[in-house]
């Protein structure tokens, strides 16, 4: 596992850990008065709203980190196979 995906699989849990937490959260306050539940459930709603920013934009950094990924290792592929020609051009030459 690269750190890359080490990277995204740390964050993915992190962000399952705070689901689990607002979860919670949102138990406890079926329990207290009107006013204050009111008060804490649009603080959690504006947590979850925030979390759930974060989740989508590290998806989208995933997403464009394997985009790049594959960019890079074809552009190096194609280097390769590019040196390879050219030494092969040379080396028949010198035969």
């Amino acid at each position: 596992m690269g750190n890359q995906e080490m990277f995204f699989n740390i964050i993915s849990a992190e962000l399952k850990r705070l689901e689990t937490s607002i979860q919670k959260s949102q138990n406890r306050i079926r329990n207290i008065s009107d006013d204050a539940k009111e008060k804490y459930q649009s603080e959690l709603h504006k947590i979850e709203k925030h979390k759930d920013e974060l989740a989508a934009r590290m998806e989208a950094a995933r997403v464009q980190a394997e985009a790049v990924s594959k960019e890079i290792k074809s552009g190096i592929e194609y280097g390769i196979d590019d040196l390879k020609k050219a030494i092969d051009k040379v080396s028949s030459r010198l035969k």
